[in-house]
């Protein structure tokens, strides 16, 4: 007696099973791919966004070394733009640097320092974000 064994269809399951492995490495390492980028660009916009704050508190510090008693009436939010003009706050800050970022300063002096907020805000994909600088300022001169 002769046994005739049929592995026609057995070929076609490997395939399937291939193509399924193949198709779950590869969602893998797009999801994988995509979240390096995203975390890449979410850094780098913060980096710039604590660059914006810092070059407030630089502002702020040359404005304290050549005009004391000016520098010291400042009090309350104010808004700092990209051609680095001030302006009052009402309520809080637009975009006023690109369309990205908005950046303020909060001037609060209690004899004899000025504390000043330099914060920096931005919009991403996961909601608002802001990176804060605070420093103390005295009549050093």
């Amino acid at each position: 007696m002769k046994f005739t064994v049929l592995n026609s269809g057995q070929t076609l399951v490997e395939i399937i099973v291939v193509v399924g492995v193949v198709v779950l490495l590869v969602t893998g390492l797009v999801i994988g791919t995509t979240a390096s980028v995203r975390i890449g660009e979410s850094g780098k916009t913060r980096s710039k966004a604590v660059k914006y704050a810092q070059e407030a508190i630089e502002l702020v510090r040359a404005e304290r070394d050549i005009r004391w008693f000016s520098f010291v009436s400042r009090s309350g939010l104010y808004c700092l733009d990209e051609a680095n003009a001030w302006t009052q706050a009402v309520g809080s800050c637009p975009v006023n640097i690109g369309t990205t970022f908005s950046r303020a300063v909060d001037f609060s002096y209690a004899d004899p320092r000025m504390t000043v907020t330099s914060t920096v805000s931005w919009q991403d994909s996961s909601g608002t974000k802001q990176t804060t600088l605070k420093t103390y300022f005295t009549q050093w001169k």
